[in-house]
């Protein structure tokens, strides 16, 4: 009897401490044209969580980390940028220039 309860009490305790994923998203531009970027790798530097843009330009990266955030944007043909975020919450906007 003692063991169901205990069981129960632990199964309810995790659905309670159980955190949903915080998600850091935004739009990549192109700086001159303000197009949206397709295909942009976008992640972060404190763990494994990534992205590439959609054809929108669009990313959504989802991690269970609270923060800060050191956010890198990257493709072969766009110089590198690196955005900090304190918190997530707020859409992040970016724009990319292309590598001279």
């Amino acid at each position: 009897m003692l063991s169901h309860l205990l069981t129960i009490l632990f199964t309810i305790s995790q659905l309670y401490t159980a955190q949903p994923p915080i998600v850091l998203q935004g739009k990549v531009y192109e700086a001159d044209t303000k197009k949206p970027l397709p295909y942009i790798h976008s992640y972060l530097k404190e763990g494994e969580e990534e992205d590439l843009t959609g054809r929108n330009g669009t990313f959504s990266i989802r991690t269970y980390s609270g923060g800060p955030y050191t956010i890198t944007f990257a493709h072969p043909e766009y110089e590198t940028l690196v955005v900090n975020r304190k918190k997530a919450g707020t859409e992040i906007e970016v724009f990319l220039r292309r590598k001279k």
